[in-house]
């Protein structure tokens, strides 16, 4: 009997009844594994602060939790998913830097047990156990604390039951299922738009299935899935616009800044091709090279997996790359997507290769398999140190939590650190409805303490890389100038480079905007402390 041979009959429920009691027990171990795994990943994740994108996420969900409205007492380009998980998390664990987080780690969970059913049902019991042991850690220390709980991560751990729900239903003839389907694909949708690329690629799936099957239930299974997609959109939208949002401050911020400033920052295909290559080699050099050949011999040679969950775990890997070139910016998320479409293919790699140790076959034949196996465990513990360098002596009580915190950044140049140092300061100059007045890329404060910032422009490059269409770039200098001209807060966090000779490519009026906001500052408050990039600033009358 051949190498290949032995490979290709290495299912994990097919053992020689002599190890089925070493089989079940090491089974068994790796299953305890699974719990303690979960638990202690966990406590690291959480202990990770939020990154400065997901505390902006974590501002404006405070403003919707105290009657603000969405796109009109603040303007982003984000669709309402996003913020809309963000109110759960601050509801239910408060204003802290580490409440998203441990939502976004519960919710990781959720997903994984579809994703698992689904090796269940494709390979077997050991790879499903595999993707319990390494997915919290393999998602969890990505590439760094950005990475995990952004919203294209969150949209690709939405993806399992997605799929799960799409196979479940085609499997059984029960298109009620794909109410399901397309209810998640909406909510994916929402929280990142180019989530519903996966639509198209699950109905040609099911198209494929419907064909190869003999099928005559297509348009059942993809007008089910159609009509909850779409209708849960409306309904998202509809009732955003009853509670007092108009349609012209909908379209301002999730269409025309997304597709005039936003598309305007495209970058060229070579340049969206070398940072996703230089992220795979340089990050995910060994999940990338056995992801991609267990996927190579799964399609061309392998005869155990059926077709469906390939075709199935496919769609999400070609959903990913869709997702990154169409946003066209390059940052390293954007590919949490591709990241996790490889993730199934690894741990069905994984799977087989542990029960072909199983079997009663020369040592020198295990000796490649287990050099893989030490890679993939070698590789994930190494991710883990990588990640939490800084979170083990802090939880250990070798670390202040200022010092800590330093290292991780808030946005403008300024540290966790330098944020948590000023929280008393700010606290006890700005009361409960008064305002913090932040200029620049950052909402930790305001989030922590929960003060509004005064004006709608939270995330300031929303207004000053505004430039077409005109009359939305007219609305906004005039709301930015009317704010800034009832400013009253008590103290201000001012990135200094929005006010020192803005760029010539900007507006004209928003040029002058920020030459008032300039000249109120001036005017109405006294430095008083000064940071890499930002100075806080306190008002004169306090």
């Amino acid at each position: 009997m051949s190498l290949t041979d032995i490979w290709r009959k290495s299912t994990p429920d097919k053992v020689p009844l002599g190890g089925k009691k070493k089989t079940d027990r090491m089974i068994f171990l790796l299953a305890v594994a699974v719990g303690v795994i979960f638990v202690a990943t966990g406590i690291l994740y959480v202990a990770l602060p939020a990154s400065p994108d997901q505390l902006e996420l974590d501002y404006l969900a405070g403003l919707v939790l105290d009657g603000g409205l969405p796109y009109v007492d603040f303007v982003d380009n984000n669709w309402p998913g996003g913020y809309l998980l963000h109110m759960v998390s601050t509801a239910f664990f408060g204003y802290s830097f580490h409440s998203w987080r441990l939502l976004d780690y519960l919710l990781m969970l959720f997903c994984l047990f579809f994703l698992c059913r689904l090796l269940f049902k494709a390979v077997g019991k050991s790879s499903a156990l595999w993707a319990a042991f390494l997915y919290p850690g393999l998602y969890t220390t990505a590439v760094s604390f950005w990475f995990p709980g952004q919203r294209d991560a969150v949209v690709a751990n939405l993806f399992w039951p997605v799929i799960w729900s799409h196979w479940h239903g085609w499997k059984t003839g029960r298109p009620q299922w794909q109410l399901f389907t397309g209810l998640l694909i909406a909510v994916a949708t929402l929280i990142k738009p180019t989530a519903i690329i996966i639509w198209p690629l699950l109905l040609l799936h099911g198209l494929w299935w419907s064909i190869h099957s003999h099928r005559s239930d297509f348009f059942y299974q993809a007008g089910a899935a159609l009509v909850a997609l779409f209708c849960t959109l409306a309904v998202a939208f509809t009732t955003i616009l009853l509670r007092g949002t108009s349609i012209t401050s909908l379209l301002d911020s999730i269409w025309f800044f997304n597709f005039y400033p936003q598309g305007a920052g495209r970058a060229p295909l070579a340049i969206l091709l070398q940072k996703a290559l230089s992220i795979h080699i340089i990050s995910w050099y060994w999940i990338t090279f056995v992801s991609l050949i267990v996927a190579g011999w799964l399609f061309f040679v392998d005869r155990h997996v059926k077709i469906e969950f390939k075709l199935l775990f496919a769609c999400v890997y070609i959903s990913g790359w869709a997702s990154y070139f169409i946003q066209g910016r390059g940052f390293g998320y954007h590919l949490a997507i591709v990241y996790a479409g490889m993730l199934p293919f690894l741990f069905i790699g994984m799977g087989k290769l542990y029960n072909f140790l199983l079997k009663p076959v020369p040592m020198g034949y295990k000796l490649l398999p287990m050099l893989v196996l030490s890679i993939v465990l070698v590789g994930t513990v190494k991710k883990y140190d990588t990640q939490y360098a800084a979170v083990f002596p802090w939880l250990t009580g070798r670390m202040g939590t200022a010092e800590y915190y330093d290292n991780f950044s808030a946005g403008d140049g300024m540290s966790l650190g330098d944020v948590y140092r000023l929280l008393p300061k700010l606290k006890a100059s700005i009361g409960r409805g008064e305002t913090l007045l932040m200029i620049g890329t950052q909402s930790a404060a305001n989030f922590v303490l929960n003060r509004r910032q005064p004006i709608r422009f939270y995330y300031l490059p929303i207004f000053t890389e505004a430039r077409r269409p005109i009359d939305m770039v007219n609305r906004w200098n005039i709301a930015f100038r009317k704010e800034i001209d009832q400013d009253h807060s008590p103290m201000a966090l001012v990135n200094r480079t929005f006010l020192e000779n803005p760029p010539s490519s900007h507006n004209d009026m928003t040029v002058e905007s920020l030459r008032l906001l300039k000249s109120h500052l001036a005017k109405h408050f006294v430095r008083i402390q000064e940071f890499n990039k930002v100075d806080l600033y306190q008002h004169r009358r306090h």
